[in-house]
């Protein structure tokens, strides 16, 4: 899910989030965009739901990435959203009139459903994802750049690779993507005249276990600079990058 203030209040905000479904042919799949209203103004403070399961896209779409950024305004957000096992993103903005559809792009090769997130570079410059979809698919690596005027993608470049759950986080700078592979953590150079090309190692598991296996999983930029990184199934630690 992710949760945007509501532009028109100082006390909204919505929750979106996706209902899921399975194809036993392919994979789990979003059945629909929704969306709440939570009013802190209510309940002496304590907040209220509104508008519980407001459609916002009545469509199958891509699990695990909703994510946003702010529009060039400086006000408003972008939230892309990918059509499921298609090259096509829903772009919705959210403004102080409420939640407006600016259609769907098309773009590049198609986006597989796996398990991994999508993230925006802080100067929105850059949107990428990452997916393994396990299986004979493997995984996949999507690099685009951004618009945050217009919301639109461009320069679609995607990484084909073997089988293995991970995630990704961009620096601070927005110049380097990072990428968990499971036992590995790579580094990208995104100003790069070949972004795929600058390829580079930048840590291997080393065997440490807590209680489980610490293998590289998802990955957060935070506020402090550093990049956290969950660590795959039982583990009680975080990975840091501590300066990316």
């Amino acid at each position: 899910n992710l949760i945007l203030q509501n532009l028109g209040s100082d006390y909204q905000y919505y929750i979106f989030y996706e209902k899921d479904a399975l194809d036993p042919n392919i994979d789990i799949y979003g059945t629909g965009l929704y969306s709440v209203i939570i009013d802190l103004n209510q309940n002496a403070g304590l907040g209220k739901v509104k508008n519980i399961d407001n459609l916002v896209i009545d469509d199958s779409l891509r699990l695990c990435h909703l994510t946003s950024t702010r529009h060039a305004n400086g006000r408003d957000w972008w939230v892309l959203i990918n059509r499921f096992y298609t090259n096509q993103y829903y772009r919705l903005l959210i403004t102080p009139q409420g939640i407006e559809n600016h259609g769907i792009q098309t773009i590049g090769t198609k986006v597989y459903q796996g398990v991994g997130q999508s993230v925006f570079s802080p100067d929105v410059r850059f949107f990428c994802s990452f997916d393994d979809v396990g299986g004979q698919f493997g995984s996949y690596l999507d690099i685009y750049d951004f618009d945050r005027c217009t919301g639109l993608l461009s320069n679609h470049r995607q990484q084909h690779d073997v089988v293995s759950w991970g995630g990704i986080a961009i620096s601070p700078n927005s110049r380097y993507l990072y990428h968990n592979f499971f036992s590995k953590a790579y580094q990208y150079d995104l100003e790069a005249p070949d972004v795929l090309a600058s390829k580079t190692e930048v840590a291997t598991w080393d065997g440490y276990q807590s209680p489980s296996p610490t293998h590289f999983f998802t990955m957060q930029l935070a506020p402090d600079g550093k990049i956290y990184s969950a660590a795959f199934n039982r583990s009680d630690i975080l990975h840091v990058i501590h300066h990316p």
